[in-house]
């Protein structure tokens, strides 16, 4: 059994058994295959409506392209022409120095485009990188690359399991121990879809974590509440948005209260912030109703 800096109790599997919650960070590395990402999440029986949206076309080809890009050969995205059939372009040209400047030299030209049908178009059909980027398109887009991973774990997975962020830039996180099966299963089913790691340790709340937890989640907490006050401030938001924005505070309610009742300790001074926004919002959703009338 040991302490680290951000005072959680670290715990042996044997002592910490499934009461306890769980430290966890992760190393990704490669492309993730949607196919088998979803075959590993149905097998153990997780909610589908986690899984992460396939990359879209959009991106597929801008990743396609930029396979092509090294040194010498860059890649240059083209602007959008108005009223033009394509919805992305990108010129992949080649690059001449000499010791005056650096120019392009424009023979070996090639322009990709993507058609509102989602389908590639070529200025050339003999330029043997067609067939690569057709390739690399098709695969990009039921691929997941390590940022679309790590977006997901972190914008979607996470808060399914309400993990708490142990840094403001995220990457260690301590998730409870009500959703440590959850969590082990997520991980394990990500791991067997890619070259990815992750890495958990059991953990308990000490006293001092007791307190650093609270602080973690008062931070959080704030600055979500901090962008629903600017949202107000603004008066740019209609009824909707308002509306929207109160469903936002709810969720920091829930969240708030979850919390406070597993480290046996309130945010006193918080929950009466939270509550006076909530009030203002609620007079500013009345208000601009009336003002939409």
């Amino acid at each position: 059994m040991a302490s680290n800096k951000q005072n959680l109790v670290g715990l042996t599997d044997a002592l910490g058994g499934s009461a306890s919650g769980l430290i966890s960070m992760w190393h990704l590395s490669g492309m993730t295959s949607m196919v088998r990402l979803s075959q590993e999440w149905h097998a153990r029986g997780l909610d589908p409506m986690l899984l992460p949206a396939l990359p879209s076309s959009e991106v597929a080809v801008r990743r396609a392209c930029n396979e092509q890009d090294k040194p010498g050969y860059p890649v240059r995205p083209l602007k959008k022409t108005k009223g033009g059939a394509a919805t992305s372009a990108y010129l992949l040209t080649r690059e001449v120095r000499t010791e005056a400047s650096a120019d392009y030299d424009h023979s070996d030209d090639l322009v990709v485009r993507l058609l509102a049908d989602e389908t590639l178009e070529f200025d050339s059909s003999y330029d043997k990188r067609i067939a690569v980027i057709e390739a690399d398109f098709q695969r990009f887009q039921c691929e997941l690359v390590a940022q679309d991973v790590s977006h997901w774990l972190c914008a979607r997975l996470i808060p399914n399991v309400r993990g708490l962020s142990m840094r403001d830039c995220g990457g260690v996180y301590f998730v409870p121990a009500e959703y440590r099966g959850t969590w082990e299963a997520m991980i394990e089913a990500v791991e067997c879809s890619g070259a990815h790691l992750f890495f958990t340790n059991p953990a308990m709340p000490a006293d001092r974590a007791v307190k650093y937890l609270l602080h973690c989640l008062e931070q959080d907490s704030d600055a979500i509440v901090s962008k629903v006050e600017e949202k107000m401030a603004g008066g740019e938001c209609g009824p909707l948005a308002l509306r929207n924005q109160q469903d936002v505070l709810e969720g920091v309610r829930t969240r708030l209260t979850y919390w406070e009742g597993i480290l046996g300790k309130s945010l006193i001074n918080f929950g009466e912030k939270l509550e006076r926004t909530k009030a203002n919002l609620a007079a500013a959703v009345l208000a601009a109703e009336a003002d939409a009338e």
